[in-house]
């Protein structure tokens, strides 16, 4: 039985006190942000853990049974020698992981993205592994032993050692060891360049600015190494230098918010409008920290965004930006003042039912929007009002 409620643990990752070796098994740790958090050797057995952030948390020797990870991101944790046996992976985010020696059998990865992660001398006897991104992993002296692995990617990937014996539809390729080149792309044909994949028409001919002569003609043609299925999420974007327009290019696999809060330094977009020039850009890469809203023009449904529950803490806030203020609904997994809540969290946060008006504009302009996506690291200040509890 745990030794800590759900209160506590959320009160010990405010405040970045270990749970080394703490007992949690059983509890609903649900969009909790764990992020460099110290969980070595914690018992998280049959924990609810989706839509938690792990990234760069120390899991190692962690015990995960039955553990509930689906749609959770894990990119960058340690977890060497963790027990995850019977745990639900489904769509996580195990990127650039550490998994030496972990114990994966009867786990299910599917959908799950290991890519460039360590999976050396790892136990995924019976595994589920239907769809799941291997690429460029490593996996030595791993043990797919009757694991399921049909539609399984390991393009790239290190198999030196890994056993599959018994293992129901893995790619004769990879039983032939022929999977260490990358996957390429064919070549466009004449005319068409790769960005026509993402339908941006009426773009700038950028050929045309080019009075030296093209430097590349007659060099061999080069290959395009293999990209992740991506679904376009059309957006207008409200900058430190006013509104633009473009289009992001997200992983199937992956959250609209996720997508933003893990992009790094530069958000980058393609078919962008800039204020005050006629034309469309092909590609544009903005800065993360002037990027103060995005409102997503498209179906919702492709955002993918978590779904608020019954235990979320739903707030009235009043956010000011520099040149503008936003009006909305937050919710939030914490019992906290939202000021306490942004002090604690950097990336970009959803509103909902949402006002927005900017200071150089009358009040009659005002727009509304069901939804913002608002960066928290931009925001000035902050008023709320609590409109009901979870």
């Amino acid at each position: 039985m745990a030794e800590l409620t759900r209160d506590d643990v959320i009160e010990h990752v405010k405040n970045k006190v270990s749970l080394e070796f703490a007992n949690l098994s059983g509890l609903d740790l649900r969009g909790i942000d764990f992020r460099r958090t110290n969980l070595s050797g914690a018992d998280l057995t049959s924990c609810r853990l989706q839509g938690s952030h792990f990234l760069e948390t120390n899991l190692t020797r962690a015990i995960l049974y039955e553990a509930d990870l689906s749609g959770t991101n894990l990119s960058g944790s340690d977890l060497s020698r963790a027990n995850l046996q019977k745990a639900i992976l489904v769509e996580a985010n195990m990127t650039n992981a550490k998994m030496v020696e972990a114990s994966l059998r009867q786990a299910d990865l599917s959908q799950a993205d290991f890519t460039q992660s360590d999976l050396a001398k790892a136990d995924l006897h019976f595994a589920k592994c239907s769809g799941t991104d291997f690429r460029r992993a490593v996996l030595s002296d791993a043990n797919f032993g009757r694991a399921f692995l049909r539609g399984a990617m390991f393009r790239g990937a290190n198999i030196m050692g890994a056993t599959f014996e018994g293992a129901l539809g893995v790619d004769p390729a990879v039983l032939q060891g022929d999977i260490a080149g990358g996957i390429e792309l064919d070549e466009p044909e004449s005319g068409r360049s790769l960005l026509d994949v993402f339908r941006v028409t009426t773009t700038v001919d950028y050929n045309a600015l080019r009075p030296m002569g093209d430097s590349t003609k007659g060099a061999p043609a080069r290959k395009t190494k293999y990209h992740p299925p991506l679904r376009g999420i059309a957006s207008v974007i409200y900058t430190t230098g006013g509104w633009i327009r473009g289009t992001f290019h997200v992983p199937t696999m992956h959250g609209f918010l996720e997508y933003l809060n893990l992009s790094g330094d530069m958000l980058k977009l393609t078919g962008v409008i800039l204020p005050y020039l006629e034309m469309e850009l092909r590609f544009f890469a903005l800065r993360r920290g002037k990027a103060l809203l995005v409102m997503p023009d498209c179906d919702l449904a492709l955002l993918q965004l978590p779904e608020p529950t019954a235990q979320y803490h739903v707030h009235r806030v009043s956010f000011l930006l520099e040149g503008g203020t936003v009006t909305g609904s937050l919710a939030i997994e914490e019992d906290i003042r939202v000021s306490d809540y942004l002090a604690n969290h950097d990336g970009f946060l959803v509103l909902r039912n949402c006002r927005f008006g900017a200071h150089d504009a009358p009040v009659e302009e005002e727009s509304h929007f069901p939804l913002l996506l608002v960066n928290s690291a931009t925001v000035v200040g902050a008023s709320d009002e609590r409109l009901r509890d979870g």
